[in-house]
């Protein structure tokens, strides 16, 4: 209505929480299955994780069109688990669907790892009987799989992994693929009996007994916390974006059928098509809207490519693309279906090669249980304009990095050599490549804004490239100019982090690297040689450098500070010690830096003025502002770009490079001790007061097994964004 606003409303959702809990707490002994939430959740230090929980259940919840309708079908799914057989209920049959796919995959592999063994006598006389007994462990397995749920737990648990007698003078590379296979199949059994089908059906059903009582407290806590932030809200007379969908929704849609309101029958008389872009990234209630507007089945046209969905921690529901996507009839076949669909899979952007390439691995990568879509010629890019000239063929770099330690993928020593091989290739690149003028239609030299760096960590990293780049003389620009993707600000982000834990070892060697400190790689690696194994931390707590006992020394003073002083004194303190207004500054587009770092130091003091404490909340607070994005503003002319993948979508650099392709994907999401999936339902850790223990129940593992999927589905769309930025 007329004078409301919008704002994230954290602090509200602070109030509301507060006041939610004290109403709990007051009536806590007549409410049993409250009680039960506060033991399961609650800590001696306070009931921080059950406040969590139940606010994380009201934030996923708002993406439904009907919240409290899905939230009292997951009471009901652990309440008919509590007294059903495990293979009677969706979420464990799916679970022993993923099974039987599982020993179906290993099985085949085994069997053609078998084929090997008749290359050499000595080796199938040694291999054999352990591939004899892995086969046919497979098929007993899969056949328990298939008649139920303790069959299967039953037959996983027998199995033992086999040992491989020692063969003398054969071909090592055979005996290795061998090996792997056989090892491969072992962990696999390993990874089914210990989070797919891990337990007695007997147990499961005592599981989800515990549970539902503490769920419907969950479930409690939840409704009388948005309750109280809903009568906060219209007191203070805002509403956030997630009100605006849900009171839209209710106009527009009768509560009980679902069906157009009248309102919305009179709104749609005067609507004649809607159009609807970037429809991969669109969610349930969004939908509810448009289809509640439309006026006849053919008036919604929908425009969208689920390959480039990539937004599902704003909770883009992509699977609502794919189900029209096979619904629909294709134009071409049947153009008088009243739901059509239109295939648009000319490409104008790229040259040949790398369409090739981006079609090379999807092909081999993507499928209909994998992605969304199953990538073939209806999927696979095709030239829609002129040939370039000249041939520019796709690279790919392997980098050994025999050196590293343990081959640990997030080390300081992997991520400066990558860095630094990335700067000595964008040398190349300016010297030797020739792309198309976009103004003239006529090869020329390529200039440093012709080319884009993407990184999916990007405020870690991000500073090693720059870096890199500055060293050979190549000006870069960090995020196009967005605030959070800015270099200064992913400078304070890592030195705060640092303050707040030294032992994370990217942050650290970003700061030591940064303009601040301007460690340089020889100096780095003498600090590691200090303490070959462990943290680099603990390393650099050894050495002798004048350059790394200044840098401690500094380090040790903020961690002193740190307990004592508000998060704006801490940032004020470091730019004091650090001059770092003055050293960024003296960097290109300085006047822009250090209003940044002003900026930064603005969002510390609204943290602490919002009631809000705690250097590791401020840190949170700022991931959550960087994921929900601001408008990028137009990048420094004559830079390379450094981008993250979401920054870049939309957009097209005639040469893109795409490092860090190794790093493990994030699944902190998946570590949390409530898991919730909009198929599955919501499950979470139980805790054994006991044994003083917390575990993850089956229902939970069944939940985090989706979600991981999804995640990983997620990733491989976010490579084809990336890759598909590319024109030449």
């Amino acid at each position: 209505g007329e004078g409301h606003t919008c704002l994230p409303g954290e602090r509200l959702k602070d109030q509301a929480m507060e006041e939610a809990l004290e109403k709990k707490y007051a009536q806590e002994q007549g409410d049993l299955d409250f009680q039960a939430a506060v033991e399961n959740f609650a800590e001696d230090r306070g009931d921080r994780k059950l406040q969590s929980a139940a606010r994380e259940l009201y934030n996923k919840l708002r993406s439904h069109a009907d919240p409290q309708g899905w939230l009292d079908r997951a009471i009901e799914t652990v309440k008919l688990a509590a007294g059903s057989q495990p293979q009677d209920l969706p979420w464990s049959q799916e679970l022993l669907k993923f099974c039987l796919e599982t020993l179906d995959y290993q099985q085949r592999r085994l069997l053609q790892a078998g084929r090997l063994l008749e290359e050499d006598p000595k080796v199938q006389e040694k291999y054999g009987p352990a591939f004899d007994y892995c086969l046919a462990a497979a098929q007993t397995m899969r056949q328990a799989a298939a008649q139920g749920w303790d069959e299967c737990y039953q037959a996983l648990s027998l199995f033992e992994k086999p040992r491989l007698a020692a063969v003398r003078g054969a071909d090592k590379e055979l005996t290795d693929q061998l090996k792997q296979a056989k090892d491969d199949f072992s962990d696999s059994v390993a990874f089914l009996a210990q989070q797919v089908v891990s337990r007695p059906g007997e147990q499961v059903r005592r599981e989800m007994a515990l549970s539902l009582p503490i769920l419907r407290g969950l479930a409690g806590l939840e409704r009388a916390f948005e309750a109280e932030y809903d009568q906060i809200k219209r007191r203070e007379n805002v509403l956030d974006f997630s009100d605006l969908e849900h009171l839209a929704l209710g106009l527009l849609t009768d509560e009980k059928t679902g069906a157009p309101s009248q309102l919305a029958q009179q709104l749609a008389q005067g609507i004649t098509e809607i159009l609807v872009d970037e429809y991969q990234d669109t969610n349930e209630i969004q939908d509810s809207i448009f289809s509640a507007l439309r006026r006849k089945e053919n008036s919604l046209f929908m425009v969208g490519d689920v390959k480039q969905s990539i937004y599902r921690f704003r909770l883009a529901e992509p699977e609502i693309f794919v189900g029209k996507y096979y619904q629909y009839q294709d134009y071409e076949i049947d153009p008088e279906a009243p739901q059509k669909r239109i295939m648009l899979n000319r490409n104008f952007r790229s040259r040949r090669e790398v369409l090739e390439l981006t079609n090379f691995i999807f092909r081999r990568l993507m499928s209909r249980d994998f992605g969304g879509v199953d990538y073939n010629e209806n999927e696979e890019l095709r030239q829609g304009q002129g040939a370039y000239d000249g041939a520019c063929p796709a690279e790919v770099y392997l980098l050994d990095m025999q050196r590293d330690r343990d081959g640990e993928e997030e080390s300081v020593e992997k991520a400066v050599y990558e860095a630094e091989f990335v700067g000595s290739l964008v040398v190349r690149q300016l010297r030797e490549t020739q792309i198309t003028d976009k103004q003239t239609g006529l090869p020329r030299p390529a200039r440093p804004d012709d080319i884009a760096i993407l990184l999916s960590s990007f405020s870690n990293k991000a500073p090693l490239y720059q870096q890199a780049l500055e060293r050979r003389g190549i000006p870069s620009s960090a995020g196009g100019g967005n605030f959070y993707a800015s270099i200064e600000t992913a400078v304070m982000r890592s030195m705060l982090a640092v303050i707040d834990n030294p032992r994370q070892d990217i942050p650290l060697i970003s700061v030591m690297r940064s303009p601040l400190y301007l460690f340089t790689p020889d100096e780095l690696l003498a600090i590691r040689q200090e303490e070959k194994q462990g943290d680099f931390y603990d390393a650099l707590l050894q050495s002798q450098l004048p350059h790394a006992q200044s840098f401690l020394a500094d380090l040790r003073e903020f961690r002193a500070y740190r307990p004592d002083v508000s998060v704006g004194r801490l940032v004020s303190l470091i730019y004091a010690r650090t001059g770092a207004l003055g050293v960024f500054q003296a960097l290109d587009n300085g006047a822009q830096r250090r209003r940044n770092l002003q900026r930064f130091y603005q969002l510390a003091l609204q943290y602490e003025n919002s009631g809000s404490r705690g250097l590791f909340g401020f840190l949170r607070s700022l991931e959550k502002r960087a994921q929900e994005g601001e408008p990028p503003a137009d990048p420094a002319p004559g830079a390379v770009r450094l981008m993250s993948v979401h920054g870049s979508k939309g957009l097209e650099f005639p040469i893109v490079i795409l490092p860090d392709l190794d790093k493990r994907f994030n699944t902190d999401d998946l570590r949390q001790a409530m898991a919730m999936h909009k198929g599955t339902g919501l499950a979470f850790r139980l805790r054994d007061l006991q044994r003083r223990l917390e575990y993850k129940t089956q229902m939970q593992q069944a939940v985090l097994l989706r979600c991981r999927q999804e995640s990983r589905e997620e990733e491989l769309r976010k490579l084809y964004v990336a890759m598909t930025r590319a024109q030449e």
